[in-house]
């Protein structure tokens, strides 16, 4: 098939263009006749008109026009010796290269008009030329060599012909821009490639990197139809990496004739085989890589590629400008199927399915929309809609229409589920008899009504159990889209029915479930499909809700379930009832009613604090939100709403009212949106600032209305000031000065409070950095008001330093440490000196975070009696006990007497240590201290040391006293603690003495001590320990044991497991504390032995160090002998089955080996060939899979893990066929984990079916 010839070029060549592509040309060429090269420069276009040469390649392959090594290329026009001649002089002298490189470089000219000089020619002029000895050699391509390079090449010819020459293409054959212009413009909007390929990247991958391999292959696509495989051929090219693309369609062509497959059948091209060229695959394959379509049984045998998951096609759509909710529904309707979507998003001409020809068999499926066949009762409904009792005898029909290359069911495993309901209604839908429909309404109203009894306590737990269906969700979710669509697209189809009018049947159909409207179990019943039923017949939905809120409201409440924090308890069926109202709140014709249900639904709502953030009121929060409401009502209409439910359920309004205020930092979450009835008017309201400001407005309004004459809504109303327009806080200024003029002299203290807290935060806040400052308009106002009504305490402002932990100052933006300090200091200090030590205390009392009063206290000018008081206030206020420690610091600071004072003070508090402790707590930590400490006698002194959390670091004298005292008050485990930096100073004794009091201590001690950080200060004491010399190894070994509930999540090396993989009747010995004989009888244990029993058994399970492995290589014979030993052992225990069961699961840790090394290690296999027995090969097998602990996998990943995991098992059988057992053992783990992935498969699947 030749796509240019000899006239082609001539022509091309008397244009301006041809000078600037054909250096693209060349290179095109070039990379398609070598893989590779080190350098290639040919810049064509604007830069092709540089100076220099148009070409410069090094490459260490030759091609038939391609040199070996160094070469410069220079282009032209207008053929001949002299031509050429004269190109050739002017080059070599201007070449710019030293003689010696002009000798290593070959000097190649192109020319786009054939050689016209017939007296020389032009292997001649080749040769006389390169005899010159200047270049290496020296090669002349015209347009006749040229036109043959383009034949051996014909993607490259192909593309050149429609882009550059625009010749027309060629019959039979097209490029591979040329098919995916033709595919992608078959739809509405021209297709992305990442719809075709999806979350199918792996197989695109693999593709992409067999199309790379020159080498004679056929690839075969394993899709449901032809066309579809070839375009993920085609999407998987082009989203290839850039230079990996341009390599494989330059090499590219789709052919589409057996004629043209047999004239290309000898070029250097990788074929992709369509329509009439399928036929040649075979001997084409045999040639060059050759992909094709495989289709039907053929494509099922091989491995059907899997389909697309609806999320990631919708990532697709989204580059395509849609939406993601809209591409996520597109990927829905058609069933994640390219050949639907070519028929539901195409505005061309498209062929029926061939399954259309007997759909009428096929009635009962498509009805039901899904089901799994493995539940009875699904079993029965899919039957009953037949008219029919044998069930199996449908799925006959049904599993022959499953192999079609455009299926309208999808099976997976037990679960069926028809492809695309929208796509497939339209086909079926003007076959369904009024017998039909009468079987459908008995279906769907025994399945919709039927709500399965909450299991009982007695029940044995499943984690699947899915309630509220003994019918499965597949079923139900199917009869409620059936119901949905013969509601919504019966004038598209033009349904007809003998009686009433589609939305009327399925009205009458809704009105028939049992309960509906007269209690809460209907809701119930529907669970998961309620929006879907709400949609299909909003009218009989709304009315039954309505009618209940009127009445029967106890029902109603009964909905709303809180588990707590049971992730296995019942779910709430009030979620998906909300769901299902947001969908009609979309709608205008229906927002007023939705408003009230949920309104209704609010008031009943006691539970705003329970686990499901969906409740009723944040759902009208969503609906009636200014600035991004879910609904299409326009502004007047959902005013209207707010008026109406103002009116109906007034607190409710309120507690809504607040969560409509403005708030920059505001968010939204998107409400269930309608599945078909499109709710979007002829004329829709476009949201503006000034409709965002006039909603905001319209509920400050509505807000200062309710509040009037309440000082509690009052309060909240002005805390919403910072974020109000000039004229909305206006408003709630001119209701708080209504409410404190009527009050007067009784004005409210929250009202008071609050606007001395805006007031507060103007002063301290700074307005250019944080949102949520004050106003400056409503500043002067509420100072006004405060100075007026209640005036202002000095130590307010002051207080709002101690109400946060990193307030932003106005006076300064630097908010380190430091600078917070001085700032809390000069406010604190000021309060001082305006009321005095009163002063201090009253911003003690009522700052939200006393205990940043303590630090200040140091740097205030405060007298002994000052900080007696102090003492003595917070005490009596039940202040933070750092108060207390700092106030007695910087009484010892002031006070020459302080000493006295605070022996006056402990000797009044006897009875109040505690208390007494903490005059202490923050002085200097020094041999004075502590025998002042001792001074106040025993309780004091005890309760010091309780209280003590650090110890010295630098003065071994004081650090072992300090240990001393912690040990003396029965605190071991604070040692741990107080002293983890310095347990290097500490004797091994007084450290053995710490392990072994901890123990003696018991477990409160424990948790006490060290807090979440103990297991830390724990394996910091073994490390340390480890490292000494005279340190008892057997003893270390018992403190491992003992504390091994604290260090078993610890990843570090303990003695306890050297001990294990050294003495068998140690490793025996721990198995005999867990598992009784295999003959002795059961017993009821005491607490001690149950306890012993849970300590060894998690040491065991812990226990992964193969004996005799040094340096993860093990010793054959240690390894040998400890198996042995430990066998001989156990059986004369009685416990030989459990002791093989665990030896296996410690062989399966022989440690990781680089690929294609033998594993597990030659002496495990020779102890898997000599010593093993059917317990031991199943622990090793068990423990395979069990050691490959938690996972993780990416949304309907399926088994591509266990598959990898299968084939390294399958690798180390083959690597292991010197120890037969072993690889036999290994094989079956590979199987196993083979079986695992098929499960994986099935399991993403059947995710992939459910929306």
């Amino acid at each position: 098939m030749k796509w240019i010839n000899v006239s082609d070029l001539a022509t091309w060549a008397e244009r301006v263009d041809a000078r600037a592509e054909l250096p693209n040309l060349v290179r095109h060429l070039i990379k398609a006749s070598i893989p590779d090269w080190r350098r290639l420069r040919f810049p064509g276009g604007d830069q092709g008109q540089v100076r220099g040469w148009d070409g410069v390649l090094e490459t260490a392959e030759a091609a038939k026009a391609v040199p070996q090594g160094k070469s410069k290329w220079e282009f032209g026009t207008g053929a001949g010796e002299r031509k050429a001649t004269d190109d050739y002089n002017k080059r070599t002298k201007a070449s710019g290269l030293s003689p010696e490189e002009q000798h290593e470089t070959t000097f190649v000219l192109v020319n786009l008009e054939p050689w016209d000089t017939p007296r020389t020619t032009l292997v001649a002029w080749e040769t006389s030329r390169t005899a010159e000895g200047v270049w290496k050699e020296v090669k002349y391509i015209d347009a006749i060599e040229l036109v043959q390079w383009l034949d051996e090449f014909p993607a490259v010819a192909a593309r050149y012909a429609r882009n550059v020459l625009g010749s027309a293409p060629r019959v039979g054959a097209l490029s591979t821009d040329e098919f995916w212009e033709m595919y992608s413009r078959r739809f509405k909007i021209p297709l992305n490639e990442k719809v075709v390929i999806g979350d199918r990247t792996d197989d695109a991958e693999e593709l992409v990197q067999k199309l790379q391999n020159t080498a004679a292959q056929a690839i075969p696509i394993c899709v449901e139809t032809a066309v579809d495989g070839i375009a993920f051929a085609v999407a998987a090219i082009r989203s290839a990496p850039s230079e990996v693309r341009e390599a494989i369609e330059l090499r590219t062509l789709i052919v589409e004739t057996a004629d043209a497959a047999r004239e290309l059948s000898d070029k250097s091209l990788n074929l992709i085989a369509h329509q009439g060229a399928g036929e040649s695959v075979g001997w084409l394959s045999s040639r060059m890589p050759t992909a094709y379509a495989v289709t039907g049984v053929q494509a099922r045998r091989l491995g059907l590629m899997k389909r697309s998951s609806a999320a990631a096609m919708a990532e697709g759509f989204l580059a395509m400008g849609m939406s993601r909710e809209e591409g996520y529904e597109l990927a829905y309707r058609c069933g994640r199927s390219l050949t639907v979507l070519s028929r539901i998003f195409s505005d061309q001409p498209v062929e029926n399915p061939a399954w259309v020809a007997q759909a009428q068999s096929l009635k009962p499926a498509l009805l039901a929309g899904g089901w799994v066949s493995s539940v009875p009762l699904d079993c029965q409904a899919v039957a009953q809609l037949s008219g029919l009792s044998d069930y199996h005898s449908l799925e006959e029909t049904f599993r022959a229409f499953a192999l079609h290359d455009d299926p309208p069911l999808d099976r997976v495993s037990s679960q069926w589920q028809v492809r695309a309901p929208v796509d497939a209604f339209t086909f079926y839908a003007p076959l369904l008899t009024q017998r039909d429909l009468e079987r459908l309404r008995e279906v769907a109203v025994t399945v919709l009504g039927h709500a399965a009894p909450v299991p009982s306590r007695d029940e044995i737990f499943r984690p699947g159990r899915e309630w509220p269906a003994d019918y499965s969700k597949s079923l139900r979710d199917g009869l409620a889209m059936t119901l949905l669509l013969i509601a919504c697209l019966h004038s598209v189809v033009d349904l007809q029915l003998d009686e009433g009018s589609p939305q009327t049947y399925v009205d009458n159909v809704v009105r028939s479930l049992p309960n509906l409207g007269r209690s809460h179990e209907w809701i119930i019943a529907l669970g998961q499909q309620a929006a879907l039923v709400a949609e299909a017949a909003p009218s009989p939905f709304m009315s039954a809700l309505e009618s209940m809120l009127e009445g029967q409201n106890e029902s109603l409440s009964s909905i709303f379930v809180d588990s707590g924090q049971d992730l296995f308890a019942q779910h709430s069926p009030h979620v998906e009832l909300i769901w299902a109202i947001e969908g009609l709140a979309w709608h205008s014709e229906y927002l007023d009613r939705a408003v009230l249900i949920l309104g209704g639904l609010a008031a009943i709502d006691v539970s705003e604090t329970a686990k499901y953030g969906n409740r009723p009121i944040n759902s009208l929060r969503e609906i009636l939100l200014p600035w991004s409401p879910s609904t299409y009502g326009d502004l007047a209409q959902r005013i209207g709403c707010l008026d109406q439910l103002i009116a109906k359920y007034p607190v409710v309004s309120w507690a809504l009212l607040l969560r409509l205020m403005p708030n920059p930092h505001d968010s939204s979450v998107d409400t269930h949106r309608p599945r078909l009835r499109d709710p979007r008017p002829m004329d829709q309201e476009v949201l503006t600032y000034g409709l965002v400001w006039d909603g905001h407005s319209a509920v400050v309004d509505r807000a200062v209305t309710l509040a009037q004459g309440d000082s509690v809504r009052v309060a909240e109303l002005l805390s919403h000031i910072p974020f109000m327009s000039e004229k909305d806080s206006s408003k709630v200024i001119d209701a708080t000065e209504i409410l404190l003029q009527q009050l007067d002299a009784d004005a409210p203290e929250n009202v008071l409070g609050e606007i001395r807290e805006l007031v507060s935060r103007a002063d301290y806040l700074s307005t250019d950095s944080n949102d949520d400052s004050v106003p400056l308009h409503a500043i002067e106002r509420l100072r006004e008001l405060l100075e007026e009504h209640g005036p202002a305490s000095h130590f307010v402002e002051a207080r709002r330093l101690f109400d946060e932990w990193l307030p932003i100052s106005r006076a300064s933006e630097d908010t380190s440490q430091k600078r917070l300090r001085e700032l809390r200091v000069a406010a604190l200090r000021s309060v001082f000196y305006e009321e005095g030590a009163c002063g201090v205390l009253s911003v003690l009392s009522t700052a939200k975070i006393p205990e940043l009063v303590g630090p200040v206290l140091l740097d205030l000018p405060l007298s002994g009696d000052d900080l007696e008081n102090i003492i003595i206030s917070a005490r009596a206020n039940g202040n933070p006990g750092n108060v207390m420690a700092f106030a007695s610091l910087a009484g010892l600071q002031v006070d020459p007497e302080w000493r006295s004072r605070v022996v006056s003070m402990a000797t009044g508090w006897s009875d109040d240590p505690h208390s007494a402790a903490a005059l202490v707590a923050g002085w200097s930590l020094n041999h004075e201290t502590w025998d002042f400490v001792e001074q106040l006698g025993d309780a004091i002194r005890q309760q010091y040391w309780i209280n003590m959390r650090f110890l010295p670091e630098d003065d071994e004298a004081l650090l072992l006293r300090g240990v001393a005292e912690l040990m003396r008050v029965g605190r071991p485990m604070y040692v741990l603690a107080a002293a983890h930096r310095s347990l290097n100073r500490l004797p091994t004794k007084t450290l053995v003495d710490v392990m072994r009091s901890g123990l003696a201590s018991g477990s409160d001690d424990a948790v006490e001590g060290g807090g979440t950080m103990l297991s830390y200060y724990l394996k910091a004491a073994f490390l340390e320990l480890k490292k000494r010399v005279d340190v008892d190894v057997q003893q270390l070994v018992g403190f491992e044991y003992a504390y091994f509930p604290l260090l078993e999540y610890e990843k570090m090396p303990l003695a306890i497991y050297d001990k294990l993989a050294t003495d068998p009747e140690f490793f025996v010995g721990l198995l005999s504390h867990v598992f009784r004989a295999e003959n002795e009888p059961a017993r009821e244990g005491t607490e001690a032995e149950a306890r012993q029993a849970t300590n060894s058994f998690r040491i065991l399970s812990a226990f992964t160090k193969v004996p005799g492995q040094i340096e993860h290589v093990e010793s054959a014979g240690t390894l040998y002998h400890w198996v042995a030993r430990t066998q001989e052992l156990a059986k004369e225990l009685g416990r030989a089955k459990i002791a093989d069961t665990y030896i296996g699961k410690l062989l399966a840790y022989s440690p990781s080996v680089a690929e294609g090394e033998l594993w597990p290690s030659a002496p495990v296999c020779e102890v898997l060939e000599e010593l093993s027995t059917e317990s031991l090969l199943d622990g090793f097998r068990m423990e395979c899979f069990n050691k490959r602990g938690v996972y993780s996998k990416s949304p309907y990943e399926g088994g591509k893990q266990e598959r990898a995991l299968a084939a390294r098992y399958k690798q180390f059988a083959s690597l292991a066929k010197s120890y037969p057992r072993t690889s036999q053992l290994l094989s079956s783990v590979a199987k196993d984990w083979e079986s695992q992935a098929a499960g994986e498969d099935i399991r993403a699947e059947q995710d992939k079916m459910s929306r």
